[in-house]
């Protein structure tokens, strides 16, 4: 309990340590063409803070698998913790597609807006067509964008079917897809409510080429997607029940 009444107490310091360049960076740049690169130290100072904080160890590979220029990282969503693994996995923060009830969120929901985030209306087609339109044109414009496409945290009940629509952006902006696998994240608040110590592993794997893709195999693409991200979290899953 006193863990995770410290670890909120500083993930609210370091949302006032942010929120200041978010702010000046939204004056300059317009939406879609946010600079990052000047809040990458701030980022990855306050992300080591946290994931000490919480007794948070991450084990990442397949990082070199992460081409140059836009992509759409696909992978499952386990937990809050997430976010640590996008962080650190991707070397920095990008645009994530989420729900629209995680705008809401404390400190979080406003930082999320400062990074482009897309927040989407699932009960709303419409409304989730226009920000499926607003994910790809930030792929267009150069900006690569993360997406869960089971639409929600699974917190450890099994991998969740992948919405058939999700990865349409990245086909229609061209762009390839890096799908990544993500095990344990969910342990470290999920599973009890308090922030619990936990070692989660991430594997980012080789990026799929859209662009070549038949109508067939862009309908497909979801299903593909979450095979592989479900095999490659069999493998971590019987790895981490040798060791």
């Amino acid at each position: 309990m006193i863990r995770t009444i410290i670890w909120y107490i500083k993930l609210f310091i370091a949302g006032i340590g942010i929120f200041p360049h978010i702010l000046a960076n939204r004056r300059t740049h317009e939406w879609g063409s946010y600079d990052y690169h000047g809040l990458e130290k701030s980022q990855k100072y306050w992300s080591g803070v946290l994931m000490r904080a919480a007794g948070f160890e991450l084990d990442v590979a397949g990082a070199e698998n992460i081409p140059e220029g836009p992509v759409l990282f696909a992978g499952n969503h386990q937990g809050m913790f997430d976010v640590f693994c996008i962080l650190n996995g991707f070397g920095k923060m990008f645009p994530i597609i989420a729900k629209k009830e995680t705008r809401k969120l404390p400190v979080i929901g406003i930082g999320m807006e400062g990074f482009d985030c897309v927040f989407l209306d699932r009960a709303n087609p419409r409304k989730g067509l226009e920000a499926m339109k607003k994910a790809q044109e930030l792929l267009e414009a150069g900006q690569s964008v993360v997406i869960f496409p089971e639409g929600t945290r699974s917190r450890g009940k099994g991998l969740g079917e992948f919405k058939a629509g999700a990865l349409q952006c990245a086909v229609k902006a061209k762009v390839p897809v890096v799908p990544f696998a993500i095990n344990g994240t969910w342990h470290a608040m999920e599973e009890t409510g308090y922030i619990t110590p936990t070692r989660a592993k991430m594997r980012i794997m080789k990026p799929i080429e859209t662009a070549s893709l038949d109508r067939a195999e862009a309908k497909q693409l979801s299903g593909t997607i979450q095979e592989l991200v479900r095999e490659e979290i069999e493998r971590m899953q019987a790895q981490a029940a040798r060791e």
